[in-house]
Protein backbone atom coordinates (compact mmCIF):
# COMPACT_ATOMS: atom_id res chain seq x y z
CA UNK A 1 0.00 0.00 0.00
CA UNK A 2 1.45 3.07 -1.19
CA UNK A 3 5.27 3.97 -2.42
CA UNK A 4 8.43 2.45 -1.19
CA UNK A 5 11.88 3.47 -1.15
CA UNK A 6 15.17 1.02 -3.14
CA UNK A 7 17.70 1.23 -0.62
CA UNK A 8 21.24 -0.18 -0.28
CA UNK A 9 22.59 -2.08 2.51
CA UNK A 10 24.62 1.49 3.82
CA UNK A 11 21.22 3.23 3.97
CA UNK A 12 18.83 0.04 5.84
CA UNK A 13 21.85 0.49 8.42
CA UNK A 14 21.90 3.65 8.90
CA UNK A 15 17.98 3.84 8.78
CA UNK A 16 17.60 0.44 10.94
CA UNK A 17 19.96 2.36 13.32
CA UNK A 18 18.17 6.17 13.57
CA UNK A 19 14.93 3.55 14.37
CA UNK A 20 14.15 -0.18 14.95
CA UNK A 21 10.14 0.47 14.53
CA UNK A 22 10.24 3.41 12.03
CA UNK A 23 11.33 1.36 9.01
CA UNK A 24 10.52 -2.02 7.58
CA UNK A 25 12.44 -3.71 4.71
CA UNK A 26 12.36 -6.47 2.22
CA UNK A 27 15.11 -8.02 0.73
CA UNK A 28 14.95 -7.46 -3.42
CA UNK A 29 16.47 -10.22 -5.93
CA UNK A 30 18.86 -9.02 -8.48
CA UNK A 31 21.26 -10.48 -10.77
CA UNK A 32 24.49 -9.09 -12.11
CA UNK A 33 26.43 -9.90 -14.90
CA UNK A 34 29.01 -12.66 -14.23
CA UNK A 35 32.34 -11.58 -12.44
CA UNK A 36 29.83 -8.55 -10.77
CA UNK A 37 30.15 -8.34 -6.83
CA UNK A 38 26.54 -9.19 -5.70
CA UNK A 39 24.37 -6.01 -5.50
CA UNK A 40 22.31 -5.55 -2.51
CA UNK A 41 19.25 -3.58 -2.47
CA UNK A 42 16.46 -3.62 0.03
CA UNK A 43 12.64 -1.69 -0.07
CA UNK A 44 11.75 0.20 2.48
CA UNK A 45 8.79 1.13 3.95
CA UNK A 46 7.54 4.22 6.23
CA UNK A 47 6.08 1.95 8.71
CA UNK A 48 4.84 4.33 11.45
CA UNK A 49 1.45 6.22 10.54
CA UNK A 50 0.48 8.59 12.88
CA UNK A 51 -2.71 11.36 13.20
CA UNK A 52 -0.49 14.19 13.84
CA UNK A 53 -1.19 17.40 12.37
CA UNK A 54 -1.96 20.06 15.31
CA UNK A 55 -5.02 21.52 13.14
CA UNK A 56 -5.38 24.31 15.18
CA UNK A 57 -1.38 25.27 13.97
CA UNK A 58 -1.32 24.51 10.85
CA UNK A 59 -2.91 25.80 7.26
CA UNK A 60 -3.86 22.88 5.25
CA UNK A 61 -7.25 22.00 3.49
CA UNK A 62 -9.08 18.55 5.22
CA UNK A 63 -12.23 17.33 4.50
CA UNK A 64 -13.11 13.25 3.98
CA UNK A 65 -12.39 10.64 1.66
CA UNK A 66 -14.93 9.26 -0.56
CA UNK A 67 -15.46 6.23 2.24
CA UNK A 68 -15.33 8.78 5.06
CA UNK A 69 -12.29 9.19 6.48
CA UNK A 70 -10.61 12.14 7.20
CA UNK A 71 -8.45 13.94 4.64
CA UNK A 72 -5.45 15.80 4.59
CA UNK A 73 -4.77 17.62 0.95
CA UNK A 74 -1.29 18.85 1.66
CA UNK A 75 0.37 21.01 -1.54
CA UNK A 76 2.46 23.74 -1.49
CA UNK A 77 0.24 26.28 0.10
CA UNK A 78 -0.04 24.21 3.16
CA UNK A 79 1.97 25.30 6.31
CA UNK A 80 2.53 21.95 8.61
CA UNK A 81 3.05 21.88 12.72
CA UNK A 82 2.71 18.74 14.20
CA UNK A 83 1.77 17.42 17.55
CA UNK A 84 5.04 16.62 19.13
CA UNK A 85 3.25 14.54 21.81
CA UNK A 86 1.84 12.49 19.28
CA UNK A 87 4.89 12.32 16.86
CA UNK A 88 7.08 10.88 20.27
CA UNK A 89 10.27 9.57 19.27
CA UNK A 90 9.31 9.09 15.55
CA UNK A 91 12.24 9.82 13.53
CA UNK A 92 10.26 9.16 10.60
CA UNK A 93 6.20 8.44 9.57
CA UNK A 94 3.54 8.84 7.04
CA UNK A 95 0.42 11.26 7.88
CA UNK A 96 -2.60 8.96 8.97
CA UNK A 97 -4.60 11.54 6.89
CA UNK A 98 -2.74 11.59 3.82
CA UNK A 99 -0.48 8.01 3.33
CA UNK A 100 1.68 9.18 0.66
CA UNK A 101 2.75 12.34 2.40
CA UNK A 102 6.09 11.57 4.61
CA UNK A 103 7.01 13.34 7.01
CA UNK A 104 11.10 13.28 9.08
CA UNK A 105 12.86 15.45 11.47
CA UNK A 106 16.22 17.02 11.15
CA UNK A 107 18.00 14.28 13.23
CA UNK A 108 16.47 11.52 10.20
CA UNK A 109 18.00 14.66 7.61
CA UNK A 110 21.18 14.56 9.49
CA UNK A 111 21.51 10.56 10.05
CA UNK A 112 21.05 10.79 6.14
CA UNK A 113 23.74 13.35 5.18
CA UNK A 114 26.43 12.21 7.61
CA UNK A 115 25.89 9.11 6.12
CA UNK A 116 26.43 9.93 2.81
CA UNK A 117 23.35 9.22 1.46
CA UNK A 118 21.68 10.94 -1.76
CA UNK A 119 18.62 10.87 -3.52
CA UNK A 120 16.38 12.68 -0.96
CA UNK A 121 14.91 16.12 -0.77
CA UNK A 122 13.45 17.77 1.82
CA UNK A 123 10.63 20.65 2.37
CA UNK A 124 10.50 22.38 5.29
CA UNK A 125 6.96 21.57 6.16
CA UNK A 126 6.52 24.53 8.71
CA UNK A 127 6.41 27.15 5.39
CA UNK A 128 4.93 27.23 1.88
CA UNK A 129 7.07 26.47 -0.81
CA UNK A 130 9.29 29.03 -2.01
CA UNK A 131 9.24 30.42 1.79
CA UNK A 132 12.35 31.34 3.36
Amino acid sequence: MGDFWLVTDRAKAALTELSKTDFKFLAVDTEVDPGQPPLVLWLCDIATVLDAIDESRSQVESGLSDEGYKVHWVSGISRLTFDEAVVGEHHAFRLLTNYTVIVTDDIFRDTIRKAGLTGLSYRDASKQLGER
